[in-house]
């Protein structure tokens, strides 16, 4: 568990607040939280946008990007060697794809998404479309 390495929590007791991730609900887990002297508690899935606002305003956009090139590069390859074709897609691919895919990830989209939670205020002059991060 990386929390462990360096605890912030100095022997004082904490709150841990996670995911739904199926990893995060096990026992396991909730047992080395509360060995360390911490409680686990869930964060509902319908608040994501209200405490991950990133993960709303710029990496689903991104995912979204990436996902669009893996479904061409499938189709592509489906057609050309047909259903019984199971072949994965190459690590210097999929770097591609997330380089390609980040590049169009603009600082406009990255600044209104701070600018939404307050990070960054209107009058700050940033998230123009033609200002950069």
């Amino acid at each position: 568990h990386p929390w462990r390495q360096e605890p912030s929590h100095h022997g004082r007791p904490f709150l841990m607040l996670l995911d739904a991730f199926r990893v995060h609900k096990t026992t396991e887990t909730a047992r080395a939280v509360e060995d360390e002297g911490g409680m686990v508690e869930f964060v509902p899935p319908s608040f994501t946008s209200i405490l991950q606002p990133i993960d709303v305003g710029v990496v689903k956009g991104f995912k979204d990007k990436v996902r669009e090139r893996y479904s061409s590069w499938l189709s592509r390859n489906l057609m050309e060697f047909g259903h019984e074709w199971n072949g994965k897609p190459g690590r210097k691919e999929v770097g591609d794809w997330v380089a390609e895919a980040w590049a169009e990830v603009s600082a406009a989209t990255i600044c209104r998404t701070w600018r939404k939670i307050g990070i960054v205020t209107p009058d700050a002059g940033v998230g123009n479309d033609d200002d950069a991060v």
